[in-house]
């Protein structure tokens, strides 16, 4: 049965889209993004809410290249609400691998900003980057997790020096 196939893949596939929001030059993202919006029917606890609509007319999503910026903003944006909203109810032992999965995220966006080496590239990734942060900072049940420490330090510290180079603000917090 396939459906039961997929359940079993279902996180892993989430899992695997919150790190396709993440690297510095999008290719095919957008098209995993629309295969997984489409078989899960933005139906697992992460996605709801999630603004993009199918496509007119059918249950299938089709995520266009030159608009997967936003909807990849909207995804992380969406993904931190519903997760920070489970986490004050605390109670469900799946936010445990639910975090994880922003673990992946995260350390796949550090490691992309890190294997950067030109400066012009690292300023419009950073740019990104500070948003994501910012989007979790804003959400205290996420931005108090010990799992994440060290990586919202390591946002904190490298987001301030790359704002220093383009003369942006430094984050908050």
């Amino acid at each position: 049965n396939n459906t039961h196939r997929l359940k079993a893949y279902e996180d892993y596939f989430i899992e695997v889209l919150l790190t396709c929001t993440v690297p510095s030059k999008t290719t095919i993202e957008h098209e995993y993004a629309s295969i997984v919006f489409t078989l899960d029917g933005l139906r697992h606890p992460l996605l709801r809410g999630v603004l993009a609509e199918p496509s007119t007319g059918s249950s299938t999503f089709e995520i266009l290249l030159e608009e997967y910026s936003t909807v990849r903003q909207t995804l992380i944006e969406s993904v931190f609400a519903n997760l920070a909203e489970r986490l004050q109810d605390n109670i469900d032992p799946v936010n445990h691998k639910y975090l994880g999965f922003l673990v992946s995220m995260l350390s796949a966006m550090r490691d992309n900003y890190e294997s950067l080496l030109s400066g012009e590239e690292r300023v419009t990734y950073a740019e990104f980057c500070r948003k994501v942060f910012q989007a979790l900072l804003s959400r205290k049940p996420l931005a108090s997790q010990p799992r994440l420490s060290e990586l919202i330090q390591w946002g904190k510290t490298t987001m301030a020096r790359a704002g220093d180079d383009d003369g942006d603000q430094p984050m908050e917090n």
